[in-house]
């Protein structure tokens, strides 16, 4: 995907704004957390139109993820083409980590085949475009810590995404 002709579509949740990125059904960036609708167009790329009505299914999934509703995010299309083979395959498995479950930076780096390459998973997380739909909010330290969260409120929102899976999950939805 080019970095021409993308969308935009930026929109309120119950974690603050949100915006997503892409061009047909394709997802290139979510931003997730922002204060207002401003700063999510703020950290939209120049290369972005602004459409409410872009990938209006995405958009209502989020919404309804924010809400409490289980959502399966896997079947929506990403686009990971800036990324080495190793990033690529460390968000391929971020992404197959269940929701309202956590797995550590090392057991990702096992997954991909490189015990002792947690650091490695690290840098190639903080670069995830697509939170949320890859859900680098569900990998934590080893020790059970949360730890490295770059969306807006930082370790807070991490918490509140765990908190909220947890709450849908034992409340039957």
């Amino acid at each position: 995907m080019s970095d021409q002709e993308l969308y935009l579509s930026a929109f309120p949740t119950t974690f603050g704004w949100c915006g997503i990125i892409g061009r047909d059904r394709c997802l290139r960036r979510v931003l997730i957390g922002g204060r207002d609708r401003d700063e999510i167009l703020l950290k939209a790329s120049d290369t972005t139109t602004s459409s409410e009505d872009w990938f209006a299914e995405c958009r209502e999934s989020i919404q309804r993820y924010a809400a409490g509703e289980f959502v399966d995010f896997s079947g929506f299309e990403i686009d990971l083409t800036p990324f080495t083979p190793f990033q690529t395959q460390v968000l391929k498995r971020v992404r197959q980590v269940a929701y309202g479950r956590t797995a550590s930076y090392g057991q990702i780096a096992t997954r991909c085949g490189r015990p002792g390459a947690a650091r490695a998973v690290g840098g190639a997380m903080s670069r995830n475009p697509i939170p949320l739909i890859i859900p680098c909010h569900r990998v934590i330290g080893s020790s059970g810590r949360l730890t490295g969260f770059s969306a807006p409120r930082g370790l807070d929102l991490k918490q509140q995404l765990l908190d909220l899976e947890q709450r849908t999950l034992f409340s039957g939805h």
